[in-house]
């Protein structure tokens, strides 16, 4: 066999062997994390990997803790949420169940470690082993080893012939790798068998108290195959740092042309590896997967093509040195003349932005008149100094065609992973899936397929060196004609909210960077087109001053020439373009509410009862997880009742649901939560009557269980990206397209006024709470009034005023802000509250006769509980009920969500790093204001008429799939909240208990 038939082949297998070992490393892991958390609350987290030697090292006591947190998980899961559940020695639980929809499919503990341990088996094992032999063989007869002078890479081949002396690999390293592929099976098939008897101990005496003996043959075979495998694996270490630190010299010697498709790789894969990246990848059903690999396909294309150059021309006529004075002056002129075009461009359309691309080409156009003048008269000679010490423009970097190659198997590579990532959560936790059960065999599929899309991507690469320009150009143009009309339906107010969910968050994403990617070829080919069609076309394509940083006569600047404009641009203000959506209505709104004035509403639209429940709300952010579980819990409390385990099981009757409905006197939330709580509030709309219809559950799916991701990603990428240059005074900007999908979604009952219904004093008041940029001030979306004055510059002075007590301090009352007849919708009043960070931008609400403009972003900046402005509230509410002489039972619901541990742990502490300890502090603060505002609001409503007035409804963590942050929600994750509601069945059934009972005491 020669040697590049054996280089590819040995490459190619390296490549998948290693590919499979990082897909077996990315289910193990992922596997692992979801065992983790199927434990009973008062045991110690654990996975199969502490039970072996070496990698976990448990003792005894550990193992048996750990076991025991499975196990008594498992009979918590048996018993149910009603159920108390059981308490073996040693491993007392403090909650109940944990799960996911699905019971009857669902794994226990013990199947969960059997799971993770036949993983280990059939696939982590066979993968390393594999890729540990492909690195020896590579060792072994590499022509590049055999010189002395290589040093350790000699040596590292002499190990890995010997005994023998040929250019092959000895003998001795598949039987060790055998041998210790066969212990590490032993030892994962008697870690399942010791596990089995273990239950079985358990499950007769309820108390599992090991000794080494039972750890003993695990850990046997567990050092007999570190035993084995160490020698193998240091050779195939050390071969592995080799090649790695060669890929790192690919990137570094072709990072300088290739720049932009290596970011976008990286870009494209971290974007798919964040959380709603994998809801993302849950979301697509089978059609969208076969999108989704198209694009993939053309994606990989546009990438590999570009990055090697060979879209660019090849073509490059030669330089024609200037002749006349006029052809030193020309080019220069040429600029600024161009300049003077892109500033008139700016007066007339009011794209301030361009202002600063005007004045840097004017610039480039000043100084390369300079240079070229100097030229003209001898002081300098640019052209020789432009070439002085660069790479021949004609001769190819071979760095760069590797390279190519190499990131269209990262493209691919790392979708695989991400899907793989996505749904082992669920294929842990449950029997049968058949959905993820495929999804997963897909992820494998890409993973694998990584290394052969290198190496096809280096076979296209090489074919496509010689292509004429007219082919390029037709590849070119096609490329772009999809590029441009995708990215017009994606840029298109009319268009955005149906395509965009179509396509997937993904493939929104791998349109926009591929259409990047071929910015730079199409800049190529106009350069060149000036070059050939221009007198001094040379001079025009690259200016004298653009060469003299670095560029040469074949290279376009317009990527840098767009970097530089992006900073300049931003000292252009366009703060207009992020305005709120405001509604100008024929009439004036209204003013706002005093506490005293919406108790007596509140009063007045109730019962004539001696004895009222009184229900306030507080829903903690989280995106689109916080908004629907707010929804989901809201209906729940109120709208349904139990059946069974299930307490929404059925809709209560049109009497009870009135009721309720009355005694929620108000409702504060952050971020997702306001978006929760404000569906809620507008879905019931006008139907807050004495015998209403139930809403049910199924609303919130429709409504909220949508992929508002997409279109809000795509007015972000193809609208806004674009506007951060051009910086428009109006548009429609990615805020805007977020709440026109919670209106489309909604089925029109979240663009209602907002002002005008919470005015009404017809349903609950709606506290949605954002933040001030300028100064940290609450900024309050309410119909309550609580400062005296209204200029929004007021909320952070004391001291100054006359004898006015603020009902909320350090707050701004929105609707002071705008003027008389104005109104905005429900989906803008709760996006002012849940403007996601970097997902949505900051919006600027001008403010009205003068008043001072403000810029709003995410309430959870602040108080991410929603409790701080029910704390604030509620001594003014409560001393008016007490002055009315009304009887109330106050209930105080905090609704949160986010799975936190803190719930079932208490929090470890830290190893302090001085250093980092301010750092440290600081983001600790925000949860630190948060549990205040969280034990304040239960200080106030416990204890109130003899009873526990405060419940909280939470998530909790759980093995499976887990519903993240962001705006995009799949139906498995949507599922897993439904669940937890039978988790917190006890909760439920304690707020209903409060709404419909009887007895109370004052306000």
């Amino acid at each position: 066999m020669n040697h590049v038939g054996w280089r590819e082949r040995i490459r190619i297998s390296m490549a998948m062997a290693l590919m499979l070992l990082v897909a077996g490393t990315v289910w193990l892991g992922t596997a692992e994390s979801t065992i983790r958390v199927a434990h009973s609350a008062a045991c110690p987290p654990g996975s199969p990997a502490d039970l072996q030697w070496l990698t976990g090292g448990s003792g005894p006591d550990a193992v048996a803790q750990v076991v025991t947190g499975w196990y008594t998980y498992s009979q918590e899961v048996a018993a149910g949420p009603q159920a108390e559940p059981t308490r073996p020695d040693g491993c007392a639980p403090l909650q109940g169940i944990r799960t996911q929809e699905g019971d009857a499919n669902l794994r226990l503990g013990k199947a969960m470690a059997e799971h993770w341990s036949q993983i280990d088996i059939v696939l982590f094992v066979p993968a390393y082993v594999l890729t540990v032999f492909l690195l020896i063989t590579f060792a072994a007869r590499n022509p590049r080893y055999e010189d002395r002078r290589t040093g350790l890479l000699w040596l590292v081949q002499r190990i890995a012939r010997w005994p023998g002396r040929r250019a092959r690999v000895s003998w001795l390293w598949p039987v060790l790798l055998l041998g210790g592929a066969m212990a590490d099976e032993a030892e994962n098939l008697t870690m399942i068998r010791r596990i089995d008897d273990w239950w079985t101990r358990l499950a007769q005496t309820k108390v599992l108290r090991l000794t080494s003996a039972d750890l003993r043959p695990i850990h046997l075979f567990g050092m007999v195959k570190w035993a084995l495998l160490a020698a193998p694996m240091a050779v195939a270490v050390a071969v592995g740092i080799h090649l790695a630190w060669r890929l790192l010299v690919h990137l570094r010697r072709a990072l300088a042309e290739a720049w932009v498709q290596i970011g976008v790789s990286v870009v494209f894969v971290a974007m798919a590896w964040l959380a709603q990246g994998s809801d993302a990848v849950r979301r697509l059903s089978v059609a969208q997967w076969i999108v989704t690999l198209v694009v993939l396909t053309v994606f990989v294309v546009v990438v590999v093509l570009t990055a090697a150059g060979r879209l660019k021309p090849h073509d490059i006529p030669p330089a024609k040195p200037p002749q006349r004075r006029a052809d030193y002056v020309l080019p220069g002129v040429v600029v600024m003349a161009a300049a003077a075009v892109l500033f008139g461009v700016a007066r007339l359309t009011g794209w301030h932005g361009v202002d600063a691309l005007a004045a840097l080409v004017a610039a480039i156009g000043v100084v390369s008149l300079a240079l070229d003048l100097g030229e003209y008269l001898g002081r300098h000679d640019l052209a020789a100094r432009a070439a002085a010490g660069r790479v021949d423009p004609t001769r190819e970097n071979p760095y760069v065609a590797r390279t190519a190659a190499i990131l269209g198997g990262v493209v691919v590579g790392g979708l695989g992973l991400v899907t793989i990532r996505a749904t082992v959560p669920a294929l842990v936790v449950l029997h049968d899936d058949a959905g993820n059960r495929w999804r997963a065999t897909l992820g494998l599929v890409l993973a694998v397929l990584a290394g052969p899309v290198v190496f096809a991507a280096r076979a296209l690469v090489r074919r496509t060196a010689a292509i004429s320009v007219g082919v390029q150009r037709a590849v070119l143009g096609t490329l772009t004609v999809a590029a441009v009309g995708t990215g017009w339906l994606l840029y298109h107010p009319g268009s955005v909210q149906r395509v965009a969910p179509a396509l997937g968050t993904l493939n929104v994403l791998a349109v926009f960077l591929g259409s990047f990617c071929l910015l730079g070829s199409l800049a190529a080919h106009a350069s060149n087109l000036v070059r050939q069609g221009v007198p001094n076309g040379d001079r025009i394509a690259v200016a004298s001053a653009l060469r003299l940083v670095g560029f040469r006569r074949t290279q376009s600047p317009v990527i840098f020439v767009l970097a530089l404009w992006a900073v300049l641009a931003t000292s252009v203000d366009y703060t207009g373009y992020y305005a709120i959506r405001v509604v100008d209505r024929d009439v004036a709104t209204g003013s706002l509410l005093t506490p005293e004035q919406s108790i007596d509403a509140w009063l007045g639209r109730g019962p004539d009862e001696a004895t009222r429940p009184l229900l306030v709300v507080a829903a903690s952010g989280g995106g689109i997880r916080a908004a629907y579980w707010t929804a989901m819990v809201m209906s729940c409390v109120v709208e349904m009742d139990i059946a069974g385990n299930d307490p929404c099981a059925l809709p209560a009757s049109p009497a009870v649901v009135a009721r309720r409905r009355q005694a929620l006197l108000a409702a504060s939330g952050a971020s997702g939560g306001s978006l929760g709580l404000t569906s809620y509030v507008a879905q019931v709309g006008a139907n807050w009557a004495e015998r209403p219809r139930p809403l049910g559950l199924d609303w919130v799916d429709r409504h909220l269980g949508g992929d508002f991701l997409a279109p809000t990603l795509s007015t972000y990428l193809f609208t806004d990206m674009l506007a951060s240059f051009l910086r428009p005074a109006t548009g429609e900007d990615r805020a805007g397209t977020l709440e026109q999908a919670w209106e489309r979604a909604s089925d029109g009952a979240m663009a209602q006024p907002f002002f005008a219904a919470q005015l009404s004093g017809r349903e609950p008041y709606l506290l949605l709470n954002g933040t001030n940029v300028a100064d940290g001030c609450r900024i309050l979306t309410s119909p309550i009034r609580t400062q005296q004055d209204t200029d929004a510059v007021m909320c952070t002075r004391a001291g100054d005023r006359a004898t006015a007590v603020d009902a909320a301090p350090s707050t701004i009352d929105l609707r002071n802000q705008l003027c008389p007849t104005c109104d905005i919708s429900y989906a803008t009043a709760a996006l002012n509250s849940a403007r996601f960070p970097l997902i949505t931008p900051a919006g600027r609400v001008l403010g009205q006769a003068g008043a001072s403009p403000i810029d709003v972003v995410d309430g959870g900046y602040r108080d991410n509980s929603g409790a701080s402005t029910l704390v604030d509230l509620w001594p003014e509410w409560q001393a008016t009920l007490s002055a009315r002489h009304a009887t109330v039972r106050p209930i105080f619901l905090q609704i949160d969500n986010g799975y936190s541990a803190a719930d079932l742990h208490p929090r470890p502490p830290i190893n302090l790093n001085q250093l980092t300890a301010p750092l440290t502090a600081q983001l600790s603060l925000e949860h630190g204001i948060e549990s205040a505002a969280r034990q304040q609001s239960q200080h106030l409503f416990d204890g109130v008429c003899g009873d526990t007035r405060y419940v909280r409804i939470t998530t909790l963590p759980h093995p499976g799939i887990s519903a993240p942050l962001g705006w995009v929600l799949s139906s498995q994750a949507a599922a897993d909240l439904r669940s937890q509601l039978r988790i917190n069945l006890r909760a439920i059934l304690a707020v209903r208990r409060a709404l419909d009972g009887t007895g109370g005491c004052s306000g």
